[in-house]
């Protein structure tokens, strides 16, 4: 819900102070119970908020004027910006507050999974539309992460990450996918669609 002012002063002073990278948050998520928030990306079942995206359309634009790049991370596993939980309830699934065996519900559940598909295959397909450049084209954009400080089932996570990176690259062969797993895995650094790991320090 940022202005287009606080954007520009934010990324004009990240580019006066020589920085090159900036990381977003989390794509937000509106809880199926949550009522009619618009300041949400994700409003419900492959619903998507145009207000929102075009405010990260400006914030893309904004990247190129002052030479600055972005990383975007998916999703989360927390209820403060909606995440998992708020994503589940569009399945009618209700968050237990264990966060491991909530990612893992969302992780190994197979319509939840082709929603958030078509959520990431939109997100990499959109059109800015105050460049006019898509998304996966875009050299504002530095990197997709799968989400911000992910967990889960082991054997769940890393069948899940392997087919993320692999869908990512198959839309978008120009920008680099790093893990967002809570840590560094040896499934990610022998991944060849990997290309970046961090332990969110």
């Amino acid at each position: 819900d940022s202005t287009p002012f606080e954007q520009e002063d934010l990324v004009k002073a990240v580019a006066q102070m020589g920085g090159q990278v900036m990381r977003t948050y989390t794509f937000s998520v509106r809880s199926a119970t949550e009522g009619s928030n618009q300041e949400k990306y994700i409003l419900g079942k492959d619903e998507y908020n145009e207000t929102a995206f075009v405010r990260l359309d400006n914030l893309l634009a904004l990247c190129h004027k002052y030479g600055v790049r972005l990383i975007i991370p998916f999703i989360d596993p927390y209820t403060y910006n909606g995440g998992v939980p708020a994503f589940l309830s569009y399945f009618g699934i209700k968050a237990t507050g264990d966060k491991d065996q909530d990612m893992t519900t969302f992780l190994s559940n197979d319509e939840v999974q082709a929603s958030f598909r078509n959520f990431v295959s939109t997100v990499l397909n959109r059109t800015n539309t105050i460049t006019g450049v898509k998304y996966k084209d875009d050299p504002a954009i530095l990197a997709w992460e799968s989400g911000n400080e992910l967990s889960g089932n082991n054997v769940v996570y890393n069948k899940w990450m392997r087919e993320l990176a692999a869908f990512l690259k198959s839309i978008d062969s120009n920008h680099l996918v790093l893990d967002g797993f809570f840590g560094v895995r040896d499934q990610a650094l022998e991944d060849e669609n990997i290309d970046i790991v961090s332990h969110h320090f």
